[in-house]
């Protein structure tokens, strides 16, 4: 494969704008530092910049200091007169906790050296003379290319403490690096006080997933000292009902809380699109009750609605939930909806949908699941705002009427449909019936079981011939195999479709070719296409390139492409397919393909080939590639008009399908 070097620096406005906003983030974070500390700090590392240039022009070097070399350490009170040993120390995190009488005394000065400067920077940043408010466009530009900067530096640097500090600072969120040993409370105590003296911070998320804090107390701190902080990720030993009631008194508007348990942390990538995760953890009803009703316990809420009295909410504007696979908190989602009006959506797996087992993605919740509620509640008349539900045939065939009458809002349906005891015209004309009771504009269609390629059409046609004139988004999730011909056919219903989205999630699932005798697949135009997404990390069939292929040929006006897909013919196809000019109009594209495809002589022909044929993207989605050749790829076109993003998780499907795929 031929390489295509970069464009030409453009010289248009816009990229002389972010030429200007990027210089500007790292003269921030270098700045921060003490001169003579700035050698040892990654993000200012001189040895690292010059790494990056051999990797820009398609060279590596032997001792990459990300995948292979030692990173350094040094002497931080020896000036510029610095040695370099292992990295067996955190040395600037050593200066942020040094305390008078504790570890690290002698590095007081060099503390009060780093703080000044830290501060002055700051102050310079804060005002408002030269950027504008907090919340200006300027600010979030620079924000966002300062965690951009930061980013390839969070996995394996051996001063996370400093590096949370700058995200703290100059980024839109934090926390997002990892930390191998963890702070005791008096020194959470300490870094607490260190970062009380740099507010306020301007992030609009925090992580603490990877965050090892003695002390839930420093969260409290970094809420409260984040004014615009609105999405919060707590690992399960932070989210006791006193600290999660703690946050929603130091930072009101936060709508985001992600709460999940330590197992599932491998598998976790958040979306903006789901405002909490519930996922476990001992005396969770209680931690619930309390954290999210401003102390209270299930039994002093129940006694509040039979006397009238107030509430208090911890999360005023909280919008989405998601508890996972527990049935125990029924009764607390029923008291959510009752005091969280514009509570939009819950997601929940206590009917043990298959889905869930094999994604971990749990499906948006039933009213079944929802139970009757607590007995407080009983006699009140009451109408949801939830905005994505699931349905399953018994669900449909029990409570149709209730669920219109109920459920006024909904714009996002996932249905469910099996042949089962219920007979499929019965389940499908309710299912009909309740996508066009609210004007249906965004459907999803889980295949849960293997069923027939006629019960499958059997079951989604009717509703498809109502709504699909109109439907705007359609996806498919797939945990079983689906006849590719009914696929097709389910498609060509939906004419004006602006996103589309197949998503495969186990091993034994495969989109199949045509049976034996049955005609070719085919696939209408969709003019209005936009945006498409296939994903199939295990089981990538010949049908599926096919269909895809098709799809593509199908959308003229496709301008946003995401692929998910396993074995190793996946980067010579999709080079194939955009070489013959199935991708021209594209502006964003998502790739993921499997790690051991990335080795360097395929980050550094690959890439540039399926660039240079791709004249119109303005973004690269890249996920499966390690941060030492992602910084060489993003260096490569730093000077062009195209972003490189290193992201591992789709950007446009499973938006209201996974609160781990987002």
């Amino acid at each position: 494969m031929a390489e295509c070097g970069p464009s030409p620096p453009s010289t248009s406005p816009k990229t002389l704008k972010g030429l200007v906003v990027y210089r500007l983030a790292r003269l921030l974070l270098e700045s921060s530092v003490p001169v003579h500390l700035r050698k040892y700090l990654p993000v200012c590392n001189l040895h690292l910049s010059q790494s990056h240039v051999q990797v820009a022009s398609g060279e590596h070097s032997g001792g990459c200091q990300y995948c292979e070399g030692p990173c350094l350490r040094t002497d931080l009170n020896s000036g510029d007169n610095c040695t370099v040993f292992d990295d067996s120390e955190t040395v600037f995190d050593d200066i942020i906790i040094a305390e008078a009488g504790e570890r690290n005394e002698h590095l007081l000065k060099t503390k009060e050296n780093l703080l000044k400067q830290l501060h002055g920077v700051k102050c310079w940043w804060d005002d408002e003379g030269w950027f504008g408010k907090q919340d200006a466009k300027v600010r979030r530009e620079v924000r966002e290319a300062c965690s951009d900067l930061l980013q390839p530096h969070l996995a394996l640097c051996k001063c996370p403490l400093m590096l949370l500090t700058l995200e703290l600072m100059f980024c839109t969120k934090a926390g997002c690096g990892k930390m191998a040993v963890p702070l005791s409370s008096h020194m959470c105590s300490t870094l607490s006080n260190f970062l009380s003296e740099l507010q306020p911070f301007g992030i609009e998320r925090l992580y603490t997933f990877s965050l090892q804090f003695g002390s839930p107390s420093v969260i409290v701190t970094l809420c409260r000292c984040s004014p615009l902080i609105k999405w919060i990720h707590l690992k399960i030993e932070f989210a006791k009902g006193d600290i999660l009631s703690a946050i929603g008194l130091a930072a009101p508007n936060i709508e985001t809380v992600v709460v999940i348990v330590r197992e599932y942390e491998l598998y976790l990538e958040i979306s903006s699109t789901v405002e909490i995760v519930i996922a476990g953890g001992e005396d969770l009803e209680d931690n619930l009750y309390r954290g999210f009703f401003g102390g209270s316990t299930k039994v002093d809420i129940d006694q509040k609605i039979r006397n009238g009295e107030e509430v208090t909410l911890s999360f005023p504007k909280l919008k989405y939930i998601d508890v996972g696979s527990h049935r125990d908190v029924r009764e607390f989602l029923h008291h959510v909806l009752y005091f969280y009006p514009n509570t939009r959506s819950i997601t929940c797996d206590s009917e043990s949908w298959i889905l869930s087992k094999y994604s971990l993605a749990f499906p948006v919740v039933t009213p079944s699941s929802l139970g009757n509620g607590p007995s407080s509640l009983q006699g009140k008349v009451m109408t949801y705002s939830l905005q994505d539900m699931s349905f399953s045939s018994f669900c449909l065939a029990s409570r149709l009427p209730d669920i219109i009458g109920r459920y006024k809002k909904l714009e996002h349906v996932s249905l469910h449909l099996l042949k089962g005891p219920w007979k499929i015209n019965t389940t499908c004309e309710m299912a009909r019936q309740l996508l066009c009771s609210i004007n249906c504009q965004y459907l999803t269609i889980c295949v849960d079981v293997y069923m027939s390629s006629e019960d499958l059409i059997s079951l989604y046609l009717p509703s498809l011939q109502s709504i699909g004139p109109s439907l705007r988004i359609l996806q498919f999730h797939l945990t079983n195999e689906v006849n590719v011909r009914a696929l097709c056919q389910l498609i060509n219903m939906c004419e004006v479709l602006e996103e589309l989205a197949i998503v495969s999630s186990c091993e034994r699932c495969e989109v199949a070719e045509s049976d034996v005798g049955e005609e070719d697949f085919h696939v209408n135009k969709l003019p209005k296409l936009k945006c498409l997404s296939i994903s199939s990390r295990y089981n990538v069939t010949s049908t599926l390139y096919q269909l895809t292929q098709d799809l593509l040929h199908s959308a003229p006006n496709l301008t946003t492409l995401e692929l998910e897909m396993g074995g190793r013919g996946a980067a010579k196809w999709i080079l194939d397919v955009a070489t013959a000019g199935n991708f021209t109009q594209l502006k964003i594209l998502y790739l993921y393909l499997p790690g051991f495809l990335f080795d360097r002589q395929i980050v550094s022909t690959f890439f540039p080939s399926l660039i240079g044929v791709l004249p119109g993207l303005s973004c690269l989605m890249v996920g499966g590639v390690c941060h030492c050749d992602m910084q060489g790829l993003r260096a490569k076109y730093r000077w062009t008009k195209l972003k490189v993003v290193a992201r591992d998780s789709p950007y446009v499907a499973f938006r209201t399908l996974s609160s781990r795929c987002c």
